[in-house]
């Protein structure tokens, strides 16, 4: 299906659908080829003013040709296409679910935003520079990747490497939309991908200040998969917050109000915070079988990455050993022993263990089945 291009002077370019259009035109071009003609990154890159080929000349050298973006106080930039003008949000979220538009970041750098199935921007922006050599790249919309040109690394929709040589996922920024502004800034929190201080924070200067509070959300966060991670802990407002910033899109919480320490205003912070909310009261002497359905459907529901927590991490991470267990296809035991080892030991709620045991053993069948 063919999408609808954006203008060039809104938007660096749209990877869709459609078939590959003339780069001398006053359009952007789409391509659905693995890789991207020398003429081709000349016009995308500078229409008539810079050149870069692909491997030569990394396109980070373009920004001293690009205005000076707009800033906030934050260090978070407008987005803006290649003449340096902002883009306006709804000129993106025309485009169909799946349209990757690329747009000028972070000192400039060429940032692929991606239009989601709700119609929402991602928080992801992926930059357009291999980690392997720093070559531009198209993305391949029949493939489902980013392949880069030079050496033929590839990579998933969210960066992660596929094949090498490239050996780290590539860089992330903040994207979020404010009236029809489209703001961009830097990630320097968890890599959702990996669940580790991302590879370009381990690189910056260290004499830079650093915000230790950054790291107090990843201290208390064990991460199951790419769509699931717990928390071990009550989630304070500040790690609410780094919840966002870390590019969680929802938090499920399984607390009752009458607990100690229960967060009043948590779905109004978490709702602030831009993620999805979601809260079923889960004891932990009354589990049932029909509450752990509830449970899972509101799992399935929810956007992912999804963080989960309760008081101490148990309900938690036996809900979300249950939920694997059953759409991985493991065993009881088997699903038990790998979150023992990511640090999710139910031997002290003997009851709840037992419980994971009877629900997935009653119910792995039907999920197989489906």
């Amino acid at each position: 299906m063919a999408d609808e291009s954006l203008p060039l002077e809104h938007s660096f370019n749209v990877e869709s659908n459609a078939s590959p259009i003339d780069p001398i035109d006053d359009k952007l071009f789409s391509s659905e080829s693995p890789s991207m003609s020398r003429r081709q990154l000349l016009n995308f890159l500078t229409g008539s003013v810079v050149a870069i080929t692909a491997g030569s000349i990394l396109f980070p050298g373009a920004k001293f040709f690009i205005p000076p973006s707009e800033e906030n106080d934050s260090g978070a930039v407008l987005a803006k296409d290649i003449h340096g003008k902002p883009i306006p949000a709804q000129q993106i979220l025309a485009n169909p679910p799946g349209t990757r538009a690329l747009i000028a970041g972070l000192a400039g750098e060429p940032t692929y935003l991606t239009v989601q199935e709700d119609g929402t921007l991602s928080k992801m922006g992926v930059v357009d520079n291999c980690t392997h050599l720093g070559c531009t790249f198209p993305w391949n919309e029949v493939d489902q990747q980013f392949q880069c040109p030079c050496h033929g690394s590839r990579f998933a929709p969210d960066g992660s490497v596929q094949r090498g040589p490239a050996n780290r996922p590539l860089k992330l920024s903040r994207v979020w939309v404010d009236g029809d502004a489209i703001w961009v800034a830097p990630w320097n929190d968890i890599d959702p991908r990996t669940g580790e201080t991302p590879w370009w924070v381990n690189n910056l200067n260290h004499s830079q200040p650093t915000d230790a509070g950054k790291t107090e959300l990843a201290k208390e966060t064990i991460k199951l998969n790419e769509s699931l991670s717990i928390a071990t802990t009550q989630l304070s407002p500040n790690q609410l917050k780094q919840a966002a910033q870390a590019g969680y899109q929802s938090v499920l919480n399984l607390r009752s109000p009458n607990e100690p320490g229960f967060l009043e205003n948590e779905q109004q912070l978490v709702k602030r915070a831009g993620l999805q909310y979601a809260h079923i009261p889960v004891n932990p002497a009354q589990i049932t079988d029909s509450l752990t359905d509830q449970v899972l459907a509101t799992i399935d529901q929810l956007k992912e990455p999804i963080l989960i927590h309760c008081q101490s991490g148990v309900r938690s991470g036996a809900m979300a050993l249950i939920f694997m267990a059953l759409h991985e296809g493991m065993t009881v035991d088997r699903v038990l022993s790998t979150g023992q080892q990511m640090g999710i030991n139910l031997d002290a709620q003997p009851q709840i263990k037992q419980f994971v045991h009877h629900y997935v053993d009653a119910h792995r069948q039907a999920y197989t089945a489906a």
